[in-house]
């Protein structure tokens, strides 16, 4: 059964003045690591007056995969999911989460995904809606959009989030969600999000030139005092060999 905007404003603004607390890690929306060779992924996490720590978690540096699943949320004000899958290893992450609902439906969908690997990412929509708006399946990179929330504000969302690290790594947010604040502090919400390292860089190498051969005095006769501007001792001149001269020799009795 479909919300009406009233009963939906009514659930986003009992959301925005309830806080909730879930005990864990901090919150975390982009992997500031983004180190040579490390992949990491977590499934959704939360910052506001509804707090959830990145559920589930990995990193990785490794060849060897790192793999975490959590069936469900934590009971909270905000969001519902099921199915939350992260993975990473060495210059790899991806994240996976079914079943979303957001604030009362304001943001629903089957399937949200993210993956990056070697500084490429890329994020996937299943049959996921905004506000009664149909999202594209594959959504360009920092595709961004506006909500008005009657009697609330506006909503801002980011899909398929795209931002480099500074060390050159890449961090891939499927969904970003942020709603408009209440008390002063704004309620973030990021959704199926994978970092990859720094891969190495193999740039077109221009051949160095070959080096010129040392110039050395040859080997031999020299005549004194006859020097090239370079200093070096010129080779001596070679006559050329001598042609004999035939004549008739006088013939004594």
């Amino acid at each position: 059964m479909r919300l009406s905007s009233t009963a939906r404003t009514a659930a986003i603004a009992g959301v925005l003045v309830a806080p909730v607390v879930i005990a864990g890690a901090p919150a975390a929306f982009a992997d500031k690591t983004g180190a040579k060779n490390h992949g990491s992924a977590y499934g959704l996490t939360a910052d506001g007056l509804v707090t959830l720590p990145a559920t589930p978690q990995v990193a990785a540096t490794g060849k060897t995969p790192q793999r975490k699943s959590v069936a469900d949320l934590p009971p909270n004000s905000l969001v519902n999911a099921s199915g939350l899958n992260a993975s990473a290893q060495r210059d790899s992450g991806r994240a996976s989460v079914s079943d979303l609902n957001v604030a009362q439906r304001l943001l629903q969908a089957e399937t949200v995904s993210a993956s990056c690997n070697a500084r490429k990412g890329n994020a996937t929509l299943g049959n996921a809606y905004l506000n009664g708006r149909r999202l594209a399946a594959n959504p360009k990179p920092n595709s961004k959009l506006q909500v008005p929330i009657d009697g609330v504000g506006e909503a801002s969302v980011v899909l398929n989030s795209q931002r480099r690290n500074p060390q050159g790594g890449l961090t891939v947010t499927a969904i970003e969600l942020n709603l408009p604040s209440a008390n002063g502090k704004p309620q973030r919400l990021g959704i199926a999000s994978a970092t990859c390292g720094a891969a190495k860089r193999i740039g077109h190498q221009v051949p160095k030139a070959p080096k010129a051969p040392e110039s050395r005095p040859e080997q031999g006769h020299h005549t004194g005092g006859n020097k090239g501007q370079s200093g070096l001792n010129r080779p001596a001149v070679v006559a050329p060999a001598p042609t004999p001269v035939t004549k008739d020799l006088a013939v004594t009795g």
